[in-house]
């Protein structure tokens, strides 16, 4: 077992080293499974699975979620430059500049990208929530937990309008009338119209709903957002930012 001390050890965390490296977070828990767990301590299949062997190790802290699955991994700064071994130059530098911070005591200032990054992955993880919440079943305390967190998850990201969405997201540098233009540019909307395309309505990401009353005779419709659509279009729009910037 490990042995209890008093000193604090410091640890970066898998979610962290994702953020840092922008790479994503299921990568980077696949990278510790390959290469500390298999590759430096040569655990089989069988043995990864048993958390208890996994938390024997020293500076490797393995936490799971409500289902049992991996959250998060914390890792020690052995442990850590040893996983980005195999990383690119500037996401090796991006670990090693982070740790002198940690060990010195220096908080990093972020960026607006960085913190438009960490905006669409604390969505990316609601969105992910929310799905879990659809497809699994619980016991009666637990579904009364999940409701209540599905109440509060509406409140806090329901349904928005696109002149909502430009403001709340850092990333996206363009008006109300410009992203609408972004978006039938990318084949989201039809020419000439706010209407979105039928398989993105399908998929869930926006709906198209008429007026409760008829103006002219005519009922208006509105165009709006997802939950999960806030996390798919700031995933686009971010990923259009950079092969823009590349050019």
């Amino acid at each position: 077992m490990k042995e209890l001390i008093n000193v604090e050890v410091q640890t970066m965390s898998s979610t962290e080293i994702a953020q840092l490296t922008g790479k994503d977070h299921k990568n980077v828990l696949a990278d510790i499974r390959t290469q500390i767990f298999a590759g430096l301590y040569e655990f089989d299949k069988e043995k990864m699975a048993k958390i208890s062997a996994i938390n024997e190790i020293q500076g490797l802290t393995v936490i799971l979620d409500n289902r049992g699955y991996w959250k998060d991994v914390l890792l020690d700064r052995e442990h850590s430059l040893t996983l980005i071994t195999g990383y690119d130059v500037k996401s090796r530098h991006a670990i090693n500049k982070r740790w002198l911070e940690l060990e010195s005591g220096q908080q990093k200032p972020k960026t607006a990208l960085q913190l438009a990054r960490e905006q669409v992955f604390l969505l990316e993880k609601l969105d992910e929530a929310n799905r879990t919440i659809e497809h699994q079943s619980h016991s009666l305390v637990e579904k009364d937990n999940l409701i209540t967190a599905s109440n509060e998850a509406s409140i806090k990201a329901g349904e928005i309008k696109v002149s909502e969405f430009v403001k709340s997201i850092d990333i996206v540098d363009l008006g109300e009338r410009q992203f609408y233009q972004w978006m039938r540019e990318q084949g989201y909307l039809f020419q000439g119209s706010r209407e979105p395309r039928q398989e993105y309505v399908n998929r869930g990401y926006f709906t198209w709903k008429p007026s409760e009353e008829r103006y002219g005779g005519e009922f208006r419709y509105t165009l709006r957002i997802t939950p999960r659509g806030k996390v798919w279009l700031a995933a686009k729009y971010m990923a259009y930012l950079d092969t823009k910037d590349a050019a």
